[in-house]
């Protein structure tokens, strides 16, 4: 008697329906809690110069203020320069860099070399933040150092002050260490006046280049917090990377954190955490008992056959060709396991970390190529507070 498997594409038809009653398409019946359309596109990020601009910033004239964080994320733009402003200073943005919570900002004015004067009296205000939501990052800023209306002699002068080009003649600065807002109020000889900004300092940098020390800005970080220990940008993060790309924004009435989708409005951190649907409450139940029936007769059908399934799956696993085409699948590809790599070699697979394929909330991505030309992405991580493998598995 010759036994007769059943036919390939009869098996594929059933094992297909069989998943799609048991994993039910539910987005056309789904409803949202915000209960409102999607409105994301106001929110998109904009673009003032080379500058993205988008939560928890806003950009004044383009998105609506609920497309950031608060008041002080507000951004304007003129000429393709971005700036923040606040009561006491304007801050020109140069870079932003939303994944480590940090930007760049030069304080507008503080110089006045045209017309040979400075305007050291501005000095005072310079370590003033745009908003509470900002702070003078200690660990990327050096500090700057203002001295004014001193009565000190030039052989009492400390070899570490320069005299100021644009200043009177009791005016000097000098460029100290990292850092450290206290160092603001310290006491200096000859009854000087002192302010002190920070400032980005580069490798050979000296206090006579104060004028490209202040021009090239310093690092300000930003904290997103509605209570003592909880972030705004946490969730953020969770919504904009893990939940499929959804947008920040903020409910204007009371400050609440918003998440939009593509499907509606969650007041969630994730697109999708939260849905209410009394659809899939009546319908769940049902197509599972139907799913249930299903895989029932599909068991017995299988019975009948299994003896020719053993048969037919013994005698692939027996041909000697098989065995040596796997042989010569796995000479081809080698090991599984994870292969370790030195940095430099990292270095050379990515060219240099020449070309740049995205931002993460944990590292940056890179394509590479392999010494066999496989291409690959390489993720650098960031040093933060987690460990290396929890920052690897976030990354994921």
């Amino acid at each position: 008697m010759v036994h007769r498997s059943p036919a390939p594409e009869a098996t594929t038809a059933l094992f297909l329906a069989l998943l799609l009653l048991l994993f039910p398409r539910t987005s056309s019946t789904t409803t949202t809690t915000g209960g409102a359309p999607n409105t994301a596109a106001p929110c998109a990020p904009a673009w003032c110069g080379d500058l993205a601009i988008s939560y928890p910033f806003w950009l004044a004239g383009t998105h609506p203020p609920k497309c950031g964080y608060d008041q002080g994320f507000e951004v304007t733009c003129d000429k393709a320069k971005a700036y923040l402003k606040n009561s006491t200073c304007t801050y020109q943005i140069q870079s932003i860099f939303y994944a480590m919570n940090l930007l760049r900002v030069a304080i507008v004015g503080l110089l006045s070399l045209d017309d040979g004067t400075c305007n050291v009296d501005k000095f005072v205000n310079a370590s003033f933040v745009p908003s509470p939501a900002f702070e003078i990052e200690p660990q990327q800023n050096q500090e700057l150092f203002f001295v004014y209306d001193c009565n000190l002699r030039a052989p009492q002068l400390p070899r570490s002050w320069t005299p100021l080009r644009c200043g009177n003649n009791g005016s000097f600065t000098w460029l100290s260490g990292q850092y450290r807002p206290e160092d603001s109020s310290m006491a200096l000889p000859g009854n000087c006046n002192v302010a002190m900004i920070p400032v980005v300092a580069y490798e050979g940098a000296t206090a006579a280049d104060y004028q490209r020390l202040v021009e090239g800005g310093f690092f300000l970080s930003y904290y997103l917090t509605d209570t003592e220990d909880h972030y705004y940008y946490g969730q953020c993060q969770a919504c904009s990377y893990r939940a499929g790309h959804g947008q920040c924004r903020t409910i204007v009435s009371d400050d609440g954190f918003q998440c939009y989708c593509s499907d509606g409005v969650y007041s969630t951190t994730a697109c999708g955490t939260k849905r209410a649907n009394w659809k899939t409450t009546i319908v769940g139940p049902t197509t599972a008992a139907a799913s249930l029936l299903v895989l029932c007769i599909c068991l017995l059908l299988w019975k009948s056959k299994v003896k020719n399934l053993w048969f037919l799956l013994a005698k692939k696993t027996s041909s000697s060709a098989n065995d040596r085409n796997t042989e010569a699948l796995i000479e081809s590809y080698g090991s599984l396991a994870p292969k370790r790599y030195k940095y430099s070699e990292v270095l050379n697979i990515t060219s240099s970390l020449d070309n740049k394929l995205g931002e993460g909330g944990y590292g940056a991505v890179y394509k590479g190529r392999l010494h066999d030309d496989v291409h690959v992405a390489v993720k650098f991580l960031r040093a933060c507070s987690v460990t290396p493998i929890q920052r690897g598995i976030g990354g994921v």
